[in-house]
């Protein structure tokens, strides 16, 4: 028969073994939700969701004409996750929605949503806007994602960072015009936040014109170098600014003229 003390030990041994096997698994259970949680923030970091937006206007367009743009939101990550995403459009009252045609979800005020996607996966949305406004120059229509199911890399939704691919930005030029035999005057606006501008008359520059606006108080044809570089944020062309000046215009109305005397 073997000693009382030695089967006392391994009894202990077995039995502590035991506990620890069973608090392990204790301590395991009790922090699943935080390994679940570490493993899937170190795939969805993985996302990379990004925008572009084009447009069909590749010259100066006029009031009453209607224009096409296309946005398309894509996945550049290899995660097989599906994203939901929505999406800002900005347009402006120089602009009159006619159509909005989104490859999945819907386009109201504004908003895309009902948008998800996968890997590699890219949603579009046309719209076709009509020129509202007679008042000629750059126009900025920028597109971003307000939302995601997700975090992104490289970018952070609804921050309006024009450096992030999270935001796209188009530029078209509208017809202007001004009235000479008035002197009236036509502000052109070139988009801000870049750090040298230079406008142009007829291909020649105007001196002391390098900020982001100029007034012209003459016909021809102007331009804006930004950055040293024209068509800068896809803007299409330069603008033409013509002589228009508003005539009234006279009716004939007939009248009679009837006498009266007084008693």
């Amino acid at each position: 028969m073997k000693p009382y003390s030695t089967l006392t030990l391994k009894n202990l041994i077995r039995k502590s073994a035991a506990i620890l096997f069973v608090l392990s698994i204790i301590n395991v259970q009790a922090h699943a939700g935080e390994f679940t949680s570490a493993v899937a923030k170190s795939q969805i970091a993985a996302v990379d969701v990004a925008i572009t937006k084009t447009t069909s206007a590749i010259r100066q367009m006029k009031f009453g004409e209607v224009i096409t743009f296309t946005v398309k939101v894509f996945r550049q990550d290899k995660q097989f996750s599906s994203v939901n995403i929505e999406v800002r459009d900005s347009i402006s009252s120089n602009f009159q929605l006619v159509s909005a045609t989104p490859s999945q979800g819907t386009f109201q005020n504004g908003l895309w949503t009902g948008i998800s996607i996968t890997n590699s996966d890219t949603a579009t949305l046309e719209l076709a806007l009509r020129v509202n406004t007679m008042e000629g120059g750059y126009q900025q229509i920028p597109a971003w994602v307000s939302y995601m199911s997700a975090p992104d890399v490289d970018s952070s939704p609804y921050d309006d960072s024009v450096t992030e691919d999270d935001y796209a930005n188009t530029n078209i030029m509208l017809a202007a015009s001004i009235c000479t035999s008035k002197k009236t005057t036509k502000e052109l606006t070139a988009p801000e936040g870049y750090t040298t501008y230079q406008w142009q008359k007829n291909g020649v520059n105007i001196e002391g014109a390098t900020s982001n606006t100029y007034t012209v108080d003459a016909i021809g044809t102007y331009q804006v170098l930004i950055d040293n570089r024209y068509n800068i944020d896809t803007g299409c062309c330069s603008m033409v600014v013509e002589d228009y000046c508003e005539t009234q215009v006279a009716y004939n109305i007939p009248f009679s003229v009837k006498k009266v005397s007084k008693l």
